[in-house]
């Protein structure tokens, strides 16, 4: 006599349905969170590098269009800088000569008590040729008749 199968008891059904629900939710979580990535390539398909970084990083992107208006052999001090945007500000105006302090101080990690305001003597002195005041968000050419930044 062969022996009877027995039905599956019912704890069984149920933990074999939770570990079936778990699986496609498992697979669902997967594809929705494929979409993310795929709409960001979606978004920026076509554009170009510069419409990319406004995307991305607008601040970036700013200090990129004005870094593109100087020529490269500009000075430029930099007033009420920013820890990023000093950084950022370095990267994107190379090869011009960048500085945001007159006594050559290393302002690393103390950007919030930045408080250095140059004369127009002292810009002109020192063969600046631009200010960039952050604050402001302003750039200004250095000439002798001009009032102070």
């Amino acid at each position: 006599m062969s022996p009877v199968p027995r039905a599956p008891s019912k704890l069984k059904r149920i933990l074999a349905g939770v570990l079936l629900g778990l699986l496609l939710l498992q697979l669902l979580s997967f594809f929705f969170g494929l979409l993310v990535p795929l709409n960001r390539i979606m978004t920026l398909w076509g554009k170009s590098v510069d419409e990319r970084l406004a995307l991305l990083a607008p601040t970036d992107a700013a200090i990129k269009r004005v870094s593109n208006q100087l020529p490269l052999d500009a000075r430029v001090y930099l007033e009420d800088p920013e820890a990023t945007t000093h950084k950022h500000s370095v990267y994107y105006f190379f090869p011009r000569y960048l500085t945001i302090s007159m006594t050559s101080s290393n302002y690393e990690g103390i950007y919030d008590t930045w408080n250095e305001k140059p004369t127009t003597e002292w810009l002109l002195a020192n063969g600046f040729t631009h200010v960039l005041d952050y604050k402001e968000r302003r750039l200004t050419l250095v000439r002798p008749d001009s009032p102070q930044p």
